[in-house]
């Protein structure tokens, strides 16, 4: 009966044990962490692609561009309400996903703005999720100066 226990039962309960705590780690902690990046890839693929959206474009085209921002601040704003787990892991990378969702929500509605603002805000975005930045920090202060 022992022998059982010893070298059929606790291999397959440790084995069981083994499997449930790399579930555990791939689905509530790898994914996430994944998820964010993939996220960032997206969203500099979007901010490249509508960077130049103005109002003398096609109203599908603006709406096009609006619908993508919206989603794209819906996702970053489901990260966000994930933080509260992995704020360590997005303040070691540099990440403020408040102040990209806020940025999003703003690009959204580009019917709206100005080329100078979605200037202000694709850069709050991208210095909020550590991408590479299309505009200096100078030329934006000069941007800000100029608007107020």
């Amino acid at each position: 009966m022992w022998y059982f226990i010893i070298n059929q039962v606790i291999p397959l309960v440790g084995i069981l044990l083994l499997g449930t705590i790399g579930w555990w780690i791939t689905n509530y902690i790898a994914k996430p962490i994944l998820d964010i990046s993939l996220q960032r890839l997206l969203i500099r693929e979007e901010l490249n692609f509508w960077r130049d959206l103005s109002k003398d474009w096609s109203k599908n085209s603006i709406e096009k561009g609006g619908e993508t921002f919206r989603r794209l601040s819906a996702k970053v704003e489901s990260s966000y309400a994930l933080s509260k787990y992995f704020w360590g892991y997005y303040r070691l990378r540099g990440y403020d996903l408040e102040m990209a969702y806020d940025s999003l929500k703003g690009l959204a509605n580009v019917h709206e703005t100005n080329s100078d603002e979605r200037k202000i805000l694709i850069h709050r975005v991208e210095k909020a999720l550590n991408l590479p930045i299309s505009e200096t920090e100078e030329r934006i202060r000069r941007i800000i100066a100029r608007n107020k």
